[in-house]
């Protein structure tokens, strides 16, 4: 509350999106999967390595970074930045863009983080993927588009 008794306005975060976002592909990951896939969460991820998914049919972990956006650029794409520090050309590991509607997951695609710097755009430190998210797009991105997060994992 504020001193004149109103209620205090708050604004949504980058913070609170990226959460929100984490979670939700947390969720898909598992409703998708019928529950084949278990995701983890580590207590700090200073590599960018939001999620473990672990894969409870074959054993295997693979380590996750989200990119998440709430909104379509001008231009019709969508921006992705990964920080060059926290890249590396990990054949296990992927990178998991989202575009997010106002709750749910509207487009995804997920690249291999051994193929990032062969797709991206290397500026000012970052590596920049801009896919469009129509579905009949045939950028780049396009093979790397999934029908939903947990069918990257088949």
């Amino acid at each position: 509350m504020t001193d004149d008794g109103g209620i205090r306005e708050f604004a949504f975060t980058t913070t609170q999106r990226g959460a929100v976002a984490e979670s939700l592909v947390a969720v898909e990951l598992m409703i998708g999967s019928g529950g084949r896939l278990a995701p983890f969460k580590p207590l700090a991820d200073d590599d960018g390595l939001d999620l473990l998914v672990y894969d409870k049919a074959t054993g295997r972990a693979t380590p996750l970074q989200i990119k998440a956006r709430f909104g379509v650029d001008a231009g019709g794409t969508v921006e992705f930045n990964v920080r060059s520090t926290t890249w590396r050309a990990d054949p296990s590991a992927k990178l998991l863009c989202v575009l997010m509607d106002d709750r749910a997951i509207a487009a995804a695609w997920i690249i291999p983080m051994d193929e990032l710097e062969n797709i991206a755009n290397l500026k000012r430190g970052k590596y920049v993927l801009t896919p469009s998210p129509k579905e009949a797009s045939r950028d780049k991105y396009a093979k790397y588009r999934v029908p939903n997060v947990a069918a990257a994992f088949a």
